[in-house]
């Protein structure tokens, strides 16, 4: 097992800048480009990728959060109000409802660009989904929500397509234009995002309570294993070689955010448990040799950490993560969150791009993400102001 003492970064004591609160940039970034996934700059909305349901889910996300939030505007709530039902049509035009027969039956279209069905991307729209039926009443939101969960991941983690049930979700499928399936059999940790939205629907589809709490026990019991070693995927057998994985060339590296995801879902599942806590400052302290780079994980997560050798493996912040993380920082770890809020207002431009370098701040590609800007105003819009730090 990969892992480390869980310490809190010591920082040097200093003064929070008052008055805290999201950019007017980033909310009418997000009102005019989800759910767009990339905006060139000068350009507009990068049609390589198009439309996505991710973004989509995650702007609700923040947007939910901003209609009802005191520090948020009153006078926005109507404008946020018809974004968020917009979001949500976009995500059921995505999702397949046609054919019961098939596997992806449920799930919903990755983007607009491909025919992949991910498990990822139901994981990330079951929340946004039942915030978008809390906010306006409207059940088409919830029983997609609802056929998400209980057929389309319920199928991914006990399909026919492998020999013997692993109880982790497949990655998804693919659906070929000739009408064939193409089923992604490799386990991913991020699937533990699921879980917050699975145990949402316990509350909210009582009658697939029982379902709902076995898919959650099961996926975190198997995917524990994953998670406290610090790899991304497990590949099953037969098609597979049943082993765990990384990426790299020696298989020492993660993709940040994928372990983020995994982390805070893991994290609304059970609380700062020892599973946690181990991932959380194994990868938070993991930032190379003193001076051999300007990386400071406090800020945001690497794009591409090395975790054997505890370093990052890139130049740049994977800038998303500093919003992922922000749940868990706000109550466990509020020096490396006010590192993060200090450090983002102050380059709050540049964060809106995905990615961004440790050395001086610029953008790794001409590329701004809405699922980052989304992320980070939640982050600032949950943000607590406090006098100084650190505190106890």
């Amino acid at each position: 097992m990969i892992g480390v003492a869980v310490l809190v970064p010591m920082v040097p004591r200093i003064l929070i800048e008052r008055g805290t609160h999201v950019p007017d940039e980033y909310y009418e970034f997000i009102m005019q480009y989800a759910p767009h996934l990339y905006i060139i700059r000068g350009v507009g909305p990068d049609p390589r990728w198009g439309r996505a349901v991710s973004a989509a889910a995650f702007a609700i996300d923040f947007l939910y959060d901003a209609y009802h939030n005191p520090r948020s505007p009153r006078s926005r709530r109507p404008a946020i109000y018809e974004k968020v039902v917009s979001l949500a049509e976009f995500i059921l035009t995505q999702q397949s409802v046609s054919d019961a027969g098939k596997g992806y039956y449920g799930g919903f279209r990755s983007n607009e660009t491909n025919q992949y069905y991910y498990s990822v991307d139901a994981a990330r729209a079951i929340p946004s989904l039942i915030r978008a039926h809390r906010l306006t009443g409207r059940s088409t939101y919830l029983d997609a929500a609802k056929l998400a969960g209980n057929r389309f991941l319920h199928v991914m983690q006990s399909s026919p397509a492998l020999a013997r049930r692993y109880r982790g979700f497949m990655r998804g499928v693919l659906a070929a234009t000739d009408g064939s399936e193409i089923w992604l059999v490799d386990m991913d940790v991020e699937n533990l995002y699921a879980l917050i939205g699975l145990k949402m629907l316990v509350d909210y589809d009582p009658e697939n309570k029982a379902t709902y709490k076995n898919m959650m026990a099961d996926l975190l019991s198997f995917l524990r294993y994953g998670l406290e070693n610090l790899y991304l995927h497990y590949s099953p057998l037969p098609v597979g070689d049943g082993k765990w994985h990384r990426v790299g060339q020696r298989e020492n590296e993660i993709y940040d955010d994928s372990l983020a995801y995994a982390l805070l879902g893991a994290y609304d599942y059970e609380g700062w448990s020892k599973t946690v806590q181990l991932v959380y400052s194994s990868i938070n302290t993991a930032s190379g040799q003193k001076n051999e780079t300007r990386y400071d994980p406090s800020i945001c997560w690497a794009g591409y950490i090395d975790v054997v050798n505890r370093r990052p493996a890139c130049d740049y912040y994977d800038s998303v993560t500093a919003g992922i993380l922000s749940e868990i920082r706000r109550k466990h770890d509020r020096s490396s969150l006010e590192i993060s809020v200090q450090t983002i207002m102050k380059h709050r431009e540049s964060f809106m791009f995905w990615g961004v370098r440790f050395s001086d701040y610029s953008c790794v590609e001409n590329s701004q993400a809405v699922i980052s800007v989304a992320w980070l105003s939640i982050m600032l819009l949950d943000y607590e102001e406090q006098n100084v730090f650190p505190w106890r």
